[in-house]
Parts: C-alpha cells; structure tokens; sequence
C-alpha cells in the first residue's frame, strides 16, 4: 500500500477542501489512498473527504500553543514512513513541522501558494529560506516567477494558478449591461497589506470627479484583529457614515458567485498576491479585473484582455483604468475576453491533471 498512498498536508482542512479537493479527487479515481493531516476547522470538509473514503488525521489548532505544534508534528511523523509522496500546501505548513519532514524531502513536494508579508518583506529570511532548501534539496512549486527567484532552488519550478470551476463561475445572464450605474468589487483580506486605503482614496476620486456616472463600491472580507495591518471596526463605521449608500461592506460568504452576478468590475489594490483566486473567479465569470504591477497580480492579469494593470502603487493611474472601464460597450467587450481567457488559462480541470502529471 505504501506506493499508493498520498500524504497531504495543510494547517486547515477547510482550506484543502475549498482549493484542492479537485486534484484529491482525481488522484483518488486513479486508485491513490489519499491521506490528509490538517486542524480540524469545517465539518463540511470532513464529511466530503469521510466520504470519498480519504483518511483524515486532524487536530485541534491553537496558534499560540507549542503543544499542538508537538502534536502536528508527531502525527505526521507516524503517517509521513508509509506514503510514497508528501504534499505540503503552503510555507507556513512546511515551517510549523520543521525540522521534522527534512527527514522526508526525497518524497516531498513544498507548494507555495504565497510568501505572505513575513518573508516577502525581509531579506535576511528568504536568505535563510534559500539556504535551507538549496540544503535539502526540495522539490518547490511556485505560483508566480518572483517568488521563484527569492527563495527558490533548481528543484523549483513556476506551476502558476491552481485554477477554478469554470463551470460554475459562468457569466451572469442577468446582469444589465445597458445600466447607468456600475458595481465595483474587492474581495479579500481586510489589511491595508492588500490595499484597503487604496480603496477608500479611489472612491474619493471617482465620487469627486464630473463623470455623473453612479458607483456602488462592495468590500467582501473581514477584519483580523491579531493582523497589525487590519481595518478596525471603527474605521468602518466611520467610512460608511462617509460615503453612504456609496459603499458596502460584506463579510466573507460561501456564496460569491451571488456577488459576482452583480458586479461590473473586480478592483485589486494589492502590495503582491501568490496568485489572486478572485481575479479567476471574476474573469471567469466575464468580469475584468483592475491590479497593480505587482508580483502575482501580473501574473493573473493579461493586460487588456481580462482586465487592467496600473503602475506600481500609483493611485491616479489605477483610477484612470477604472474610468476606462466605466463604459457600456467596453464592459462587454472584457465580459467577453475574461471568459475566454480564464477557458485557456484558469480551467482547474486541466490544471489539476498537470499538477498530478508532475507529483507522480
């Protein structure tokens, strides 16, 4: 049994079953035994993976607590003899059980799915990072190019997205085209990490400007009060008293392709993305999408074709790209060119069958 068994691991079940349950389910039609050690954080994925007979070895997760580190660790010691391949979603995983699986880097395989603003921004440590894979010799999978060359080692390669349902994120066929007002949309994180300010400040300049065209600007996420970076109640008050029926605030929801339906343009404001999930999902469903020139979001933007890209940083020309699109005709144009791109290069099935073409 031990050639047929997968072992994968992330700190949340949750987590697997939203992003990576298409692959798990292909590898289990080929005849794998998948097995997955992660916090126990969703009954639903629970029940989903029970029932497609995956072996679930989970824990109850306590970021502050060294015990449940110990115990991560120890679970995954005893599983990690009997697989023929290791997975690991995401740097923070393969940290929180190191140095224990550099015991097992012949079989493992680190897919980084974002470097996060702990090692993006200091040097010192992607150097240790480096140093440690160059080491071990670790198999790497990046989202995007950049990445790559911060911390990655001649095992890495560049895999891109991991992909969506164009299936079930499909153009809305209710949305008016022909209406004089438009919806403008972020989803994500509420951190000024991922641009929340820009937001605010892009508002400000459309609602002062002579267009007398009607926006509504929808903010999807919630606030992380442990995150330095995080919007506090408060200021969200205080913005709504501002702004009014001009903006909306909605807290994370399964159901974002409800929201999807209703919007006109996907705004992205982000420092530097892994590889952005919501500009998939927006362009699958015939919605461009508005970035910096960042690392990630360029790599998920096709300039001109399933949205926009600004200058770095640069406020006035992400609100010229907003303006550019806050045309009728235009919209539809993009509204076609997103779909297409997204068939060619965001099809989750075709990306999975890659992914498992390069762990096996």
């Amino acid at each position: 049994m031990k050639k047929n068994r997968i072992l994968i691991l992330q700190n949340s079940l949750k987590t697997v079953y939203i992003f990576r349950k298409h692959y798990i389910d292909k590898l289990i039609d080929l005849g794998k035994s998948i097995e997955i050690i992660a916090s126990n954080d969703s009954d639903e994925a629970k029940e989903y993976f029970i029932s497609k007979g995956v072996s679930l070895y989970l824990y109850n997760i306590n970021k502050n607590s060294l015990l449940s580190l110990i115990k991560f660790n120890l679970i995954f010691l005893k599983r990690a003899f009997f697989c023929e391949k290791i997975i690991c979603h995401f740097l923070i995983t393969y940290l929180s059980l190191f140095p224990t699986i550099a015991l097992f880097s012949r079989k493992t395989i680190l897919s980084i799915e974002g470097l996060g603003s702990l090692f993006s921004e200091r040097k010192y440590l992607q150097n240790i990072l480096k140093k440690i894979f160059n080491i071990l010799n670790v198999r790497i999978f990046f989202c995007n190019n950049n990445e790559k060359m911060l911390i990655g080692n001649k095992n890495s390669i560049v895999f891109g997205p991991i992909g969506v349902d164009i299936n079930f994120f499909t153009p809305s066929s209710n949305k008016n085209t022909y209406k004089s007002n438009f919806k403008l949309v972020y989803i994500g994180r509420l951190l000024a990490d991922k641009g929340f300010w820009d937001l605010i400040k892009l508002l400000e300049l459309i609602k002062s400007s002579k267009n007398n065209i009607s926006i509504e600007l929808e903010i999807v996420g919630d606030i992380y009060p442990n995150n330095p970076s995080s919007i506090t109640n408060e200021q969200i008050e205080r913005i709504k008293k501002r702004f009014g029926n001009s903006i909306k605030f909605t807290s994370f929801t399964h159901d974002i392709k409800d929201i999807y339906s209703r919007t006109d343009i996907l705004l992205l404001p982000s420092r530097r993305e892994g590889f952005p999930v919501c500009v998939m999902e927006a362009s699958a469903m015939g919605i461009p999408s508005i970035v910096y020139d960042v690392p990630g979001s360029q790599d998920a933007v096709k300039n001109n074709i399933n949205g926009l890209i600004a200058r770095p940083l640069d406020i006035n020309d992400f609100f010229n790209k907003i303006t550019k699109l806050l045309d009728k005709e235009v919209l539809q144009e993009y509204q076609i060119t997103s779909r297409y791109y997204a068939i060619q290069n965001f099809n989750v099935e075709s990306i999975s069958n890659r992914f498992i073409q390069l762990i096996l």
